[in-house]
């Protein structure tokens, strides 16, 4: 793998103006993991609320409302959305892929898209910066379907509450199981342990790669 091709971040942003007193910036980015990131992408990963909990921020709920079905519109996969303070500004931060890649192309156009949808709803109080993103490799991991067409690969589950003294989990993912009021995510560790995890009891989980793997190109991304 060419790491200094892969580490390449291509970065363009606009200045939107709106209904807010002063523009607000609008970033698409696209970018792939590299070995030197690694780290901090599983650092920034951290804090997303999974879709449907009562933990996922009003904003970030209402921003998935709106985001889902233009996505679909689109052609892309809505991956996560986020609403949280970095510094002194508040972000609102979308990630969406395409099974044969996105491109810059696709973040600009769904961006230029929901800025709009968004000043229309007009339901962020603060003044904010949208960023549109392509997930990595360090793919975040959300919803059952998610971990369902991830199956056979290793990843980083991080619980609410510790399974015998261990809330993180690298593990690889065996299998789902749905059932009635019930679904569950069934992991395999490295030592061969069998573990059954319910949906409702994962913070986070994303997609997870030794940097041995990240050398070797190891972005299996389907």
């Amino acid at each position: 793998m060419d790491t200094e091709a892969e580490a390449r971040r291509f970065t363009a942003s606009l200045m939107a103006e709106g209904a807010r007193s002063e523009p607000s910036a609008v970033y698409y980015s696209m970018w792939r993991t590299d070995v030197a990131s690694a780290a901090e992408a599983e650092e920034t990963c951290g804090a997303r609320d999974r879709w449907g909990s009562s933990q996922l921020s009003e904003v970030a709920q209402k921003t998935r409302l709106l985001a889902e079905p233009l996505c679909e519109e689109l052609g892309l996969e809505l991956v996560d959305v986020q609403f949280r303070r970095q510094g002194r500004r508040w972000l609102l931060s979308i990630t969406a892929d395409k099974p044969d890649g996105i491109t810059v192309e696709d973040l600009k156009k769904l961006s230029k898209e929901l800025s709009p949808l968004l000043d229309i709803e007009d339901f962020v109080a603060q003044q904010y910066v949208l960023e549109v993103s392509s997930p990595g490799v360090m793919r975040p991991l959300r919803r059952l379907e998610d971990f369902e067409r991830f199956v056979g690969q290793k990843a980083k589950v991080v619980l609410w509450q510790a399974i015998e003294g261990k809330k993180t989990l690298i593990a690889e993912i065996a299998g789902v199981k749905r059932s009635e009021g019930c679904a569950q995510v069934e992991l395999e560790t490295e030592k061969g342990e069998h573990i059954a995890v319910s949906l409702d009891d994962i913070n986070k989980a994303t997609l997870h790669y030794t940097t041995e793997e990240l050398i070797a190109g190891a972005d299996k991304r389907k």
